[in-house]
């Protein structure tokens, strides 16, 4: 039987960072009227695979197979091919792939039973069945993300439920116990999280004014090089290397502090970079835009190859 959930407050510090999470979710909250209008029986295609959004991005655990979230559930790119699994079509919001699979957050396939919001969920099948955690019916975390080994979620909550006031939180225990952080020192409207694969006590945030970290559960943050938008973030497996980027991807190594611009990938001035996602086996990148261009990194990074424009997957 699930245990009753448990959360250990503090004081919010940062109001300025709370106020900002309402307006950062109002967009993406109204792609569910469309949902209720999209969503049909999806079977599997190696033929013309589109998405109409893209909600996250990450790799399977052999690096075989690049998932995207794309609010008609799941579009994997496997050996140069696009195809559409026959899996259950869940809108998933904060996608965040693990070494066992993933967690998230979303709306459900309307033909499952779930409830309207799927809270947090977990998936160890590559989505073939997924496992309410918390907070089923009540939530839906748009902003999240889970340590790769450690499986420590953290989520921005942008609306009270039954246990969680607005703010930032994090669990290391699947949902049972929720801590909630300060945020002191975060700055501008968080636009995505990282949390370190090991260290549950590192977190990242990617918002409006720069890229900021902390190393004590989120109680305080401590900006990354300048101040300037970052749209995406994300950690490589190993844990050494913090990826982030607006039109350009750039790295900070966690051990000495440098930053390092990547291959420019000559983004075009109205689109930016959205998700970012390390293949566990390779290291090579993949990337996806807010124009639904989709790119996966060659020769050590060196280069890129487009594998999806404006949301029309490019098989070869």
């Amino acid at each position: 039987m699930t245990q009753p959930k448990q959360i250990r407050s503090r004081p919010a510090q940062n109001r300025g960072f709370y106020v900002t999470i309402g307006a950062v979710i109002v967009a993406v909250v109204i792609a569910v009227v469309v949902l209720r209008q999209q969503q049909s029986v999806v079977a599997p295609s190696a033929s013309r695979v589109e998405f109409p959004h893209i909600h996250g991005l990450g790799f399977s655990s052999d690096g075989a197979q690049l998932y995207v979230p794309a609010h008609i559930g799941l579009v994997v790119f496997e050996n140069n091919t696009w195809t559409i699994p026959e899996l259950p079509a869940h809108d998933y919001m904060g996608y965040s792939a693990v070494d066992t699979g993933f967690y998230s957050s979303g709306h459900p396939d309307l033909r499952t039973d779930f409830l309207p919001l799927l809270g947090l969920v977990k998936s160890e099948d590559g989505g073939y069945s997924i496992q309410s955690l918390a907070f089923g019916g009540e939530s839906d975390f748009h902003l999240m993300s889970a340590g790769y080994y450690s499986h420590t979620v953290y989520v921005i909550n942008s609306e009270p439920n039954s246990d969680l006031s607005i703010g930032l939180y994090y669990t290391i225990d699947d949902g049972q116990v929720w801590e909630q952080s300060q945020a002191q020192g975060l700055g501008g409207s968080p636009s995505q999280l990282a949390v370190h694969p090991t260290l549950s006590e590192t977190v990242a945030i990617a918002t409006a004014t720069g890229l900021y970290l902390s190393g004590d559960h989120g109680n305080t943050f401590t900006r990354i090089g300048n101040a300037a938008p970052v749209s995406a973030v994300s950690f490589n497996p190993l844990g050494n290397i913090l990826f982030w980027g607006y039109q350009n991807l750039s790295t900070y190594d966690m051990v000495t502090a440098e930053t390092e611009t990547l291959t420019p990938l000559s983004l075009p001035s109205n689109d930016a970079i959205s998700y970012i996602a390390i293949n566990p086996a390779t290291s090579e990148v993949a990337i996806a835009t807010f124009m639904k261009d989709i790119y996966l990194s060659q020769n050590n990074r060196q280069s890129w190859q487009q594998i999806a424009v404006q949301g029309v997957g490019q098989s070869g």
